[in-house]
């Protein structure tokens, strides 16, 4: 069975026509007589209506999370072999930045 699609109008309400549609669903009052899905298809769709999936899912999110860290972190550790090539050799900053930068590979998980 296929899923019914939300139809978008291709006009827009004017407001009377706003006022007379909110006046009509006022009097039939529809979310009163709702049963929700009655046969056995019907409630196995509806039961999936929360889930979200493809790029929205939550494997997605974390993945991409997980990409945007790894690149601020390998942007982090370029920006200090970048200062470590430019500090001069035997110098503080020098000595700074290889001590930031092992301590950078020390914090980083191990690949498995």
């Amino acid at each position: 069975m296929a899923h019914r699609q939300k139809l978008k109008r291709s006009y827009r309400l004017s407001e009377s026509g706003r006022a007379r549609l909110r006046e009509s669903v006022q009097k039939t009052r529809p979310w009163e007589k709702s049963t929700g899905p009655c046969t056995d298809e019907g409630k196995r769709i509806a039961s999936r209506n929360a889930l979200k999936h493809g790029l929205r899912s939550a494997k997605k999110i974390a993945e991409e999370r997980a990409f945007k860290q790894a690149m601020r972190d390998s942007e982090k550790t370029l920006d200090l072999m970048v200062g470590l090539l430019q500090a001069p050799k035997g110098s503080d900053a020098y000595f700074d930045r290889l001590e930031e930068l092992m301590q950078l590979a020390a914090d980083e998980p191990a690949d498995t």
